[in-house]
């Protein structure tokens, strides 16, 4: 999702991401910077045949599965960068240096949120801007199902970073929803609880009880 998509030689061994996208034109409407990838390839010994590697196609695919590019190298996995502060801060930490044969994917805007898990109805929901509060996505999805681990929820954004839930004992701060993301509420694994506990406790006591002050009277 920019103005001129396609390969680019580097014009220096110093030259960046915010670089790349300048010299393409820059970003047009409806991209999504926040779900921008970053694709490097492997080194790849001398040793190897390089016509037989050649004529290995390798098809590059984003966090959803789509075809995005095709390569003749192995590519890395996907490296999740911050395009955003990369074009507004230029030449910082997150304005990463490129290397010969990077594919840097920047996708459409992707309106939907996913949420899985314990939750009444698994569902793709259409992301509303007034609402990046995850409680909001949790309830249309029908609200949680049976045993929700709600403080191990997270979210997994459209560049492939997670946040996780903050917990401050019986509270709990849910991390915010943007467009593209997946929500995840884990399903707490069975085991007795501090109910089942005093429950159990209960049942067990109250008869040896009861029959110690028959025995009184």
């Amino acid at each position: 999702m920019v103005k001129y998509p396609g390969t680019y030689s580097k014009l220096s061994n110093e030259e960046t991401i915010s670089s790349i996208i300048e010299r393409a034109g820059g970003l047009i409407k409806n991209s999504n910077p926040e779900g921008a990838l970053l694709y490097r390839m492997k080194d790849t010994s001398f040793g190897e045949n390089f016509i037989q590697k050649i004529n290995q196609t390798t098809y590059l695919r984003d966090t959803d599965g789509k075809i995005i590019d095709s390569v003749h190298f192995t590519p890395s996995e996907p490296v999740s960068i911050d395009l955003e502060k990369a074009l507004e801060n230029r030449n910082s930490k997150y304005d990463m240096i490129l290397q010969e044969g990077d594919v840097v994917y920047i996708p459409e805007m992707n309106p939907i949120v996913t949420v899985k898990g314990a939750v009444q109805s698994q569902l793709k929901i259409f992301f509303d801007h007034e609402h990046t509060n995850l409680a909001y996505y949790i309830d249309k999805a029908g609200g949680f199902g049976v045993r929700p681990w709600r403080k191990r929820i997270f979210v997994t954004y459209a560049n492939g970073r997670s946040k996780r839930t903050h917990n401050f004992g019986f509270f709990h701060f849910y991390p915010k929803v943007e467009p593209g993301s997946m929500v995840i509420i884990p399903e707490k694994p069975q085991g007795k609880s501090v109910g089942d506990f005093i429950t159990q406790t209960l049942v067990t006591t109250v008869p040896i009880l009861l029959a110690f002050l028959i025995m009184r009277l």
